[in-house]
Parts: structure tokens; sequence; C-alpha cells
């Protein structure tokens, strides 16, 4: 069950088993592309694109957390490729690209953020720190 496996990883994600957190999700990856459970239909297939969402923007806290930021960012567009209006893919996008020094890509997804949720504070906080750090 993908949601058995998904939960695996998020455990292991807050205990700092970073590695295995990332082979459990990449395990939900796998197996939710090869089956091809993603479609663009409604009911089970958004509660499985919602998932497979979530997926993603977990694998790019697990990949941050082990500095491999390539792929990092790579899971969090997956993420917002899936679900483009996913506010927390963008927020945590936009923190990578701030740390990495990319603060421009940084400054677009903090704004995506607050398109989506005027009232996001960390993402004002992000772009008043990037507007200090001018």
């Amino acid at each position: 069950n993908v949601k058995v496996l998904y939960n695996l990883g998020n455990i292991y994600l807050k205990n700092g088993r970073d590695d295995d957190a990332i082979k459990q999700y990449e395990k939900v990856v796998f197996i939710m592309t090869q089956r091809e459970l993603i479609t663009k239909g409604k009911g089970a297939h958004d509660l499985l694109r919602r998932l497979l969402t979530k997926t993603y923007n977990n694998l790019g806290n697990a990949y941050s957390l082990k500095e491999k930021y390539a792929h990092a960012i790579g899971a969090y567009q997956k993420s917002i490729n899936l679900m483009p209006n996913h506010e927390l893919s963008h927020l945590n996008l936009a923190a990578l690209y701030a740390h990495v020094g990319n603060r421009k890509k940084a400054r677009t997804q903090y704004e995506i953020v607050l398109h989506l949720n005027p009232h996001n504070e960390k993402a004002r906080l992000g772009i008043s720190t990037l507007l200090r750090e001018q």
C-alpha cells in the first residue's frame, strides 16, 4: 500500500533517517508512476495525485537535508507540476533557492506563495530577508 510507504517515509524523515525516508518516497513514486495511477481524471485519481504531490514535496525535503540540492529542486518541481497550487512545495522551493543563493528564483517562488495565500508569513519573511540582503 503506497500510503503505508508514504507514512513510513514521514516517520523516517521526522526521526532523522533521511536515507530511509528517501527510499520510501522513491518507492511510492515508482509504484504510482509505474501503475500510471496519476491521470487528469477526478475522484480517486485526485487523491492519488495529491499523495504523489506530497510525496515529491517530502522527497525534496529529504534531499535538502542530505544537501542534494539539485535532486531536491527536481522533486519540488515535480510536486508543483502535479499540483501548481501546492503552496508548501512553492514555499520549500523558494527557501531552497534562497539557501543556494538563487535570489531571483527564490523571490519568484515566494511571490507565487503570496499569490496563493496572501497571509503566508513565511513567504513575507522570505521576501523581506531577500530585500535586506540586496
